[in-house]
Order: C-alpha cells, then structure tokens, then sequence
C-alpha cells in the first residue's frame, strides 16, 4: 500500500515553512520512502516577527497567534500542492516552537491544526 505524506515544520532561523511531499511503499513488509517534493516558502515580515517574539506574548495573544499561524501554513500548503498538482494521503505539522524545556517537561508548537486543514 502506498502513502502520501506532507511533512510541514518552521525553525528557529525562521527563514521560512519547511514543506516535503514524501511517498512511503510497504513492500514484502518492509517500507521504502522517497521525497516526491520539497520547498522552503520564505516567511513574510510579519509572520517572521510574530514568530520571533511568540515566547513573550500574553496567553491570549500567543493563541491568537497559533491561529494564524496554522492558517497561514493551511493556506501555502493548499497553494503549494495547487500550483503542482500534488496529493497528499495525509498532513503532519511539527509546527513551530515556542518553548522547549524538556528538562522541565514541557515543549509548546504552535500552528493550529484545524486551521491548517483545509
């Protein structure tokens, strides 16, 4: 059975949403994978800065900001997979992340999901 993965993440530089379309074929129980296609969409300023200072918003403001991030990677996803005729079985986000205290347990992403879906 064959899968068509896109696989989304933002990091730290915030040069820009990570995006890979990925084939994953189970053969003879054994799984092999290859990129279909890939792109960096850099991020306009004003997402590039509301990312950057996510880590000292308000609750309020850092949901409302979770928001719009996840539209935001809804809709260049969509715009991607659009201009080059791409399908995809499934979306999985890593997201952006905010705080990441393992030692403390807890890590926040942000880029909410149900916005992202489209």
């Amino acid at each position: 059975m064959a899968s068509n993965i896109i696989g989304i993440m933002s990091g730290s530089s915030l040069d820009g949403l990570d995006m890979a379309l990925c084939r994953f074929d189970e053969i003879d129980s054994n799984v092999e994978w290859s990129i279909v296609a890939s792109k960096t969409i850099p991020f306009p300023p004003f997402i590039a800065e509301a990312l950057r200072s996510a880590p000292s918003l308000s609750g309020w403001d850092l949901m409302h900001l979770d928001s719009r991030f996840g539209r935001f990677i809804g809709k260049e996803t969509q715009a991607w997979m659009n201009s080059h005729s791409l399908k995809a079985d499934l979306i999985a986000s890593h997201g952006h992340t905010v705080f990441h205290e393992p030692s403390r347990g807890f890590t926040l992403q942000i880029g909410c999901g149900a916005n992202i879906a489209f």
